[in-house]
């Protein structure tokens, strides 16, 4: 699972969550730990949801490895470019499908 959000400035921010899935219907879990995402998601109180998919699995690795705190750029070294959710305060992962 790819996690977004935006940090105090407004920047958006992505992490590859490996430790989740699906718990229901409508329902996942996701265990953060000391990361930037879940800084802002804290600060926030908002992230959306996104799936890799084969076209994309070198950037959703890359921003898995890398962290904000010591690539600020990250998001556009691994090419993602977001959108502002309609629904949430957090960013959409224009490459990634599942939105």
């Amino acid at each position: 699972m790819i996690i977004a959000s935006y940090d105090e400035h407004g920047k958006a921010n992505v992490m590859n969550a490996d430790w989740g899935g699906i718990v229901g219907m409508d329902q996942i879990i996701i265990s953060l730990g000391d990361h930037q995402t879940t800084d802002n998601i804290m600060i926030n109180k908002a992230f959306t949801v996104s799936m890799a998919d084969v076209e994309h699995v070198a950037a959703c690795d890359y921003v898995g490895l890398v962290s904000k705190r010591n690539e600020p750029n990250k998001m556009e070294i691994a090419g993602f470019h977001t959108t502002k959710s309609e629904f949430v305060n957090a960013p959409v992962i224009d490459e990634l499908p599942l939105k």
